[in-house]
């Protein structure tokens, strides 16, 4: 049998990101073992419940993301030591947590100055990034989403979907409208769902605003055809420095809104 160990950058976006190509590696091996951290454990497990061959590899949380790659080259020693019937693929399907490493491996792989990340990070991965939309597959679970609707009591009145917010700050982004606003991050009890969980919600807003965060890449698997506005808040490298992070042949139809926002770092955020 034969087997291959993958990961991800760490952030949940990274995750949606990349989903497609792991369903396509778990067609080509009889394993694909997922290396994540606790506290991305259950977003993982999620997205792949539905997909017996990939097994979420789970490792302690990160304190800094320098830790990511060894803890992902000690969890490919572990899983093949442990698993001597199966032929494991070399490692090398590796997380990298430095911008300046990826434009080294745009470099390698002749991608173009200007490339976005999941291009890189699939060429990394050994996939054809055509495979990140044929493949996709985001799992749903109508009676949670269904809970968490009645939850927010959402009647017929019109709101924005509104996400100022990712893992490490929050910006000072405003938006003026007369709309009610849902920003899943105003409750306290949001740490207690899946970002999955939300995708009703997204459905029935009638704008999305969001950051460059899982939101955004969740919003994008599911094409929401009503207004949708990406703020240039996060200053990523590999992103929006192309028209295609934002609008290609899969999903289009986005606003890019700049200006200059400011943020406030959150304590422990790699640890959420």
């Amino acid at each position: 049998m034969k087997g291959i160990v993958v990961g991800t950058n760490t952030g949940l976006g990274d995750q949606i990101v990349m989903n497609g190509g792991i369903r396509y590696l778990s067609q080509c091996y009889d394993k694909v073992w997922l290396v994540t951290w606790e506290n991305r454990a259950k977003h993982a497990e999620y997205l792949y419940k539905n997909c017996p061959n990939v097994e979420v590899y789970i490792k302690p949380s990160l304190e800094h993301s320098r830790q990511a790659p060894m803890r992902m080259e000690a969890a490919h020693r572990e899983i093949v030591e442990s698993h001597p019937d199966f032929e494991i693929e070399p490692y090398k399907r590796c997380f990298f947590c430095d911008q300046k490493d990826w434009a080294k491996l745009a470099n390698r792989f002749n991608l173009p100055r200007n490339t976005i990340f999941p291009r890189i990070f699939y060429a990394r991965l050994g996939v054809d990034y055509g495979k990140r939309y044929t493949f996709q597959k985001i799992p749903r679970d109508f009676q949670r989403e269904s809970r968490l609707c009645d939850r927010l009591q959402l009647s017929d009145k019109p709101f924005i979907f509104f996400v100022n917010d990712s893992r490490s700050s929050k910006f000072n982004i405003n938006v003026k409208t007369d709309k009610l606003i849902i920003n899943p991050l105003d409750y306290p009890w949001w740490k207690d769902t899946l970002i999955y969980d939300w995708q009703t919600v997204m459905q029935l807003a009638d704008e999305i605003h969001t950051v460059n965060t899982s939101w955004f890449h969740l919003a994008r698997t599911m094409r929401l055809q009503v207004p949708k506005f990406y703020y240039s808040a996060r200053k990523v490298k590999f992103c929006e420095q192309n028209e295609e992070f934002l609008n290609d042949e899969y999903d289009n139809g986005w606003t890019l809104v700049t200006g200059d926002w400011t943020n406030q770092t959150k304590k422990g955020w790699h640890l959420t």
